[in-house]
This record gives structure tokens, C-alpha cells and sequence, in this order.
């Protein structure tokens, strides 16, 4: 089993977010702080599912029920490594091969921590998806209309 937790994301930088105000033609600069949660929200649900990162952010990769030592994948642009432990929280090392870590040493459960850097090549080619999930949750779209715009991004 696989579970993958973004524990936390820095904010869009300022570029980012003019060009969706701007894209979502939304003047009134008193409703920015909305406007930034709804981006931030928007940037993390997109690169989920693009597996690209959007944001710097620290994720944790937990597999559990392995049968044996093979390579775990980390997702979304692996930066830097924070910890890996076994289900126990025992640290344990490891090798890594481009977005691949393989453990030193068989264990049933793998715990991966890690720092994502940004896509720039991403950051241009999902800008859409992201300014219109980013409106959608602004205008408390149904989530179909969410959904829909993150299956554009597969």
C-alpha cells in the first residue's frame, strides 16, 4: 500500500499568483488572502495528480506491505531526503537512482520524508489547469467541476 502526505507547502511566489489574478480577472485586491489559500489549494491538488512539482513542499511516502527490497518511487520532483525509516521509525539507509531510493535493507514498511523542488517546465505547461481549479474553488464549484479539471492534468 502506498499513502502520500504533503506535510507542507510554501506559498506561490508573487509571480504566480499576479498572473491568476490577472488570468481570473478578480480586481478587488481585499479578498487576497482567499485568493492565495484557493491558489496554494489549487497548486497542490494539481500536482498530485500531474506528479509534477508546483510548490516546494515536504512529503512523506509511506509503503507499507512490501514482499521484498525493490526500489520505492517518490513522486513530484524529489529534492532532498529527510529521513527514511522502517514502520517502527528505526532510521535505515539507502541508495537512490534518480527518483528511485531502494533501501539498504529489507523492510515490510518504508517511510520516505523528502523536500520536492519546483517544475518550472511544469509551473507553465499546468498554469491553466491550476488558475481554473483555482477559480473553481473560489466560486464553491460542485467537485465534479473539480475533478474534471484534474483529469485534464493526467
Amino acid at each position: 500500500m502506498i499513502e502520500l502526505t504533503t506535510l507542507s507547502a510554501c506559498k506561490p511566489h508573487d509571480e504566480v499568483f499576479s498572473l491568476f489574478r490577472q488570468d481570473a480577472s478578480i480586481p478587488d485586491e481585499h479578498r487576497d488572502a482567499v485568493l492565495r489559500m484557493h491558489l496554494k489549494s489549487a497548486m497542490i491538488a494539481i500536482q498530485e495528480v500531474a506528479n509534477r512539482s508546483l510548490l516546494k513542499s515536504i512529503l512523506r511516502l509511506t509503503v507499507s506491505e512490501r514482499e521484498d527490497n525493490d526500489p520505492v518511487r517518490l513522486y513530484q520532483s524529489p529534492e532532498t531526503i529527510l529521513s527514511v525509516t522502517d514502520g517502527h521509525g528505526n532510521a535505515i539507509g539507502y541508495t537512490m537512482q534518480g527518483p528511485w531510493l531502494t533501501p539498504d535493507l529489507y523492510t515490510p514498511t518504508v517511510i520516505v520524508s523528502y523536500e520536492t523542488a519546483v517544475d518550472e517546465g511544469a509551473l507553465d505547461a499546468l498554469a491553466s489547469a491550476v488558475s481554473r481549479y483555482a477559480v473553481a474553488l473560489y466560486d464553491h464549484e460542485d467537485i465534479s467541476v473539480l475533478n474534471s479539471i484534474k483529469a485534464s492534468c493526467v
